[in-house]
């Protein structure tokens, strides 16, 4: 049987590693001011053993970004997202 660990929780760690308070769009936020925070997160992550991460897009979402006027920054917010997962992954092997 072959085992696959994923990554723990993405979102409250960034929370508490970032010393904000959660707001609505508290990983959209994070992306924007603090990329590394989440890399750090995965690259923990993956340290620990797991083989899979998940991105940090709870809230990047069209219509929540749209009633902050960020609709904008939606494809910006997913590439780093996911850049911020593979630097971690590929830092891991």
């Amino acid at each position: 049987m072959q085992i696959t660990l994923l990554d723990g929780s993405v979102g409250q760690e960034v929370v508490k590693r970032s010393g904000e308070r959660p707001t609505p769009l508290w990983s959209a936020s994070v992306m924007m001011d603090q990329p590394d925070l989440v890399g750090a997160v995965h690259g923990d992550y993956f340290a620990a053993g797991a083989t899979i991460a998940t991105t940090n897009t709870y809230t990047v979402h069209r219509d929540r970004l749209l009633g902050a006027g960020l609709e904008d920054r939606f494809e910006t917010l997913l590439d780093i997202a996911m850049a911020q997962a593979k630097a971690a992954r590929d830092a891991h092997g």
